[in-house]
């Protein structure tokens, strides 16, 4: 068995071309991370049509009719965040959450499920329009930097994507870390001084590894043995604190994800 590996710059950028260049390719299966679904379940549906597998991975299409899609659970990765905050912000005020694409299914599910477990656990805390950055770090500066210029900023920060540097950076240099609570997604070498010295308070670590491999293992089976997988997989994240983040240093030059 071929395998064919395909690389695009970032979420919902060249996804859905790369797709269609590939339609008439002669492949049994395809495992695709999916950005824009609105934009790519088209594509995805004119693949299955001539019975080629598809299982989505660390997003999801879930109207394109793939065989499966295997993900960290992206609501609960939210609603923990939203938890976090309640028991650790006190008095009230305002909390921002940097994401990527709203248009992204995993990036609307966390926004859906921190706003929805905020407001039941902490209606003291208003949340502000989310910021998409659309992965790319100079515009996560940039917002992070106008919602820090404003008085008064927000008691805290949810990044709901990897694409956290250009945010603690700007924090970094308005004197801002440890006083703007943060709660960041993945785990990397430059996450790690953050969270040793509590200038973060935590990150939600979506286990990439994991998911590709499961992803791959259902595909291979399907083919291979033809076992019908379940439709949907939802890993749990793991919370990393300072207090079990040598748990967690094998993983920090892991790759970051959506």
């Amino acid at each position: 068995m071929d395998l064919v590996f395909r690389s695009f710059p970032r979420l919902s950028e060249g996804d859905v071309e790369l797709l269609a260049a590939d339609a008439g390719e002669n492949f049994d299966g395809i495992l695709v991370a999916p950005g824009n679904a609105t934009r790519i379940e088209p594509v995805l549906r004119k693949i299955l049509r001539k019975q080629v597998a598809v299982v989505c991975v660390a997003s999801d299409a879930p109207q394109s009719g793939r065989l499966a899609s295997v993900t960290v659970d992206a609501h609960a990765s939210g609603a923990i965040a939203a938890e976090l905050f309640s028991r650790t912000t006190f008095g009230s005020g305002n909390l921002a959450i940097i994401t990527g694409d709203l248009k992204t299914h995993d990036h609307a599910e966390k926004l859906r499920g921190f706003s929805t477990n905020l407001a039941l656990l902490a209606p003291r805390l208003n949340l502000l329009p989310a910021l998409e950055s659309h992965e790319q770090p100079r515009e996560a500066y940039r917002q992070a930097k106008k919602l820090l210029s404003c008085k008064p900023y927000p008691l805290g920060i949810y990044i709901s994507t990897a694409n956290s540097r250009p945010v603690l950076r700007a924090l970094d240099e308005l004197n801002l870390c440890g006083e703007v609570q943060v709660i960041a997604t993945d785990i990397f070498a430059e996450l790690v001084p953050y969270i040793e010295s509590g200038k973060i308070l935590a990150t939600l670590y979506q286990r990439p590894f994991r998911q590709g491999r499961t992803a791959c293992e259902i595909l291979l089976r399907y083919l291979v043995d033809g076992v019908t997988p379940e439709q949907t997989m939802r890993l749990a994240p793991h919370i990393v604190l300072r207090s079990n983040l040598a748990l967690f240093s094998s993983y920090s030059e892991t790759p970051a994800t959506s």
